[in-house]
């Protein structure tokens, strides 16, 4: 989802220093704001990136599953496994 950020109490009342706006270096700004992640942001992120894989895992095997049929390896008759396109 996409707002505007004065929708939801954001940029509008904030002051902004037209010295440090004039600064057009990351370097330096990482030194100035430093990422501060915390333990919980961390693990949460993890835990979402699990079920979202999870997610996808299981999302590609059902595309397979509705696409292909498997045969079956026979050995009374010899047959090997062969895999069918279906539409």
């Amino acid at each position: 989802m996409i707002f505007d950020a004065d929708d939801k109490d954001g940029l509008s009342g904030v002051g902004v220093s037209p010295a440090q706006a004039q600064i057009v270096d990351p370097a330096v700004w990482a030194q100035e704001n430093p990422p501060l992640l915390t333990r919980e942001y961390e693990t949460d992120a993890k835990n979402v990136a699990r079920a979202r894989a999870a997610l996808a895992g299981g999302q590609a095997g059902q595309f397979d599953r509705d696409r292909f049929e498997v045969g079956r390896f026979s050995p009374a008759t010899g047959k090997v496994m062969i895999w069918k396109f279906t539409q």
